[in-house]
């Protein structure tokens, strides 16, 4: 397993399986950046009506390009 200093790099094989690491299991602990979901980062939402088509939700700030978001 490849684990770069401040978290679990490209070699990662939890990584490459696409499952997240725990803080239990992964070397790199707490400063594992393959916990995407478990640390929960969010981005500001709000929800908007969209007629016919029910509600939507928008970002109300910048996105980087490839940042992981969940609704």
């Amino acid at each position: 397993m490849e684990h770069a200093q401040g978290g679990c790099g490209d070699g990662c094989m939890n990584r490459a399986m696409r499952y997240e690491c725990t803080q239990e299991t992964c070397p790199c602990g707490a400063e594992c950046s393959n916990r995407r979901l478990q640390v929960g980062s969010t981005v500001a939402t709000a929800s908007v009506d969209c007629g016919r088509k029910g509600v939507g939700v928008i970002v109300l700030e910048e996105v980087d390009i490839g940042r992981f978001i969940v609704n």
